[in-house]
This record gives structure tokens, C-alpha cells and sequence, in this order.
């Protein structure tokens, strides 16, 4: 068994990894679209060969924290072997909101 402070040791390190993504996110955000374009609520036009995306900054952003967050968690997690049981669950959360966007997009 853990104790209380171990435990929170734990959470408190989770906390610093997922603030690290989510300054990563903007700072690709924001090379993406222009830091001073990061608050606007203009639509954005991003063509990838013939596909073309209209989007929003705040859209962007959580897609980009959602997948950053996936790629980040799952290194870590495979790194550690599946044994740090507040990043398995972090993956879950994370794996969950990625199915839930690819589906709420076909929808």
C-alpha cells in the first residue's frame, strides 16, 4: 500500500506533466496561427493537400492539448511499464477523449 503522501507526490508530478503539455500546446498553437491570433475568434483555413479545414483558435488548441497529451502519456507510460497507476488512468481519460472527438466529428 501507498501512503497519503506518496500518493500525493504522484498527483502533484501528473499536475506538472499536464501543465507542460498544455504550454506546448499553445506555443504550437501559436506558431501555427500567430501568438497574437491565439485569443481571436476568427476561423482559421488550414489546407492539407486537398483537404481544407476551417477551425476555430479554441477548437485547435484542444485538439492539439488532446493529442499532445496522448503522444506524452503514452511514451510514459510505456517507458514505466504500465506500473504508475495515475498515468495509466491520465491515458485512459486521454484515449477516451480522442475517441470521443473522431466520433463526434463523423457524427
Amino acid at each position: 500500500m501507498m501512503s497519503s503522501r506518496g500518493m500525493i507526490k504522484k498527483v502533484i508530478e501528473e499536475l506538472i506533466w499536464i501543465l507542460i503539455v498544455i504550454v506546448i500546446s499553445i506555443i504550437c498553437l501559436g506558431l501555427l496561427i500567430g501568438l497574437n491570433n491565439v485569443v481571436s475568434n476568427d476561423a482559421y483555413d488550414i489546407s492539407i493537400f486537398d483537404i481544407y479545414f476551417v477551425i476555430k483558435p479554441f477548437d485547435l488548441a484542444i485538439y492539439l492539448f488532446i493529442l499532445l497529451g496522448f503522444a506524452t502519456y503514452f511514451v510514459k507510460v510505456v517507458v514505466k511499464k504500465f506500473s504508475h497507476e495515475p498515468s495509466n488512468i491520465i491515458l485512459l481519460l486521454f484515449t477516451t477523449s480522442i475517441l470521443f472527438t473522431i466520433w463526434s466529428i463523423n457524427n
